[in-house]
Formats: structure tokens, sequence, C-alpha cells
């Protein structure tokens, strides 16, 4: 297996509980003032409960870090 690749999501077609609420915060959480620290703590908080809400909290900080690079 490739180690350069991404660990792949759970196959799931809808998220469960508030799972999805996670994921939007930490997609809009530059338009609510915490662009770098709220996507973070979500991963850490969330990491060991749902892969899928810390795969996406890893790509929004991942993207709003390399805005602010841009």
């Amino acid at each position: 297996m490739d180690s350069t690749l991404p660990a792949p999501i759970p196959e799931q077609s809808h998220f469960q509980g508030n799972e999805k609420v996670w994921v939007l915060l930490s997609h809009l959480s530059i338009f609510l003032g915490f662009p770098f620290l709220l996507p973070f703590i979500v991963y850490l908080a969330m990491k060991k409960d749902s892969p899928r809400v810390a795969y996406h909290a890893k790509e929004s900080l991942n993207f709003h870090l390399s805005c602010l690079l841009y």
C-alpha cells in the first residue's frame, strides 16, 4: 500500500448524528473568525469518534493554511 495516499473515507452515503454540523463548522470556520483554530479543535476532538469528520476537518485546515500561504 502506498503511504502517500490519504486514508480512505468510510463508505457511507449519509452523515450520522451531528457529523454534518461538525463538518460544516470546520469548513465555514473562516466566516466565523476562526479559520485555523476551529478545524484543528474539531479534528482533535473527533479523530477517534468519527473518521469522516476528522477527514473533513483535516481537509478544511489544509485549505485554510494553503490560502494563507498563497
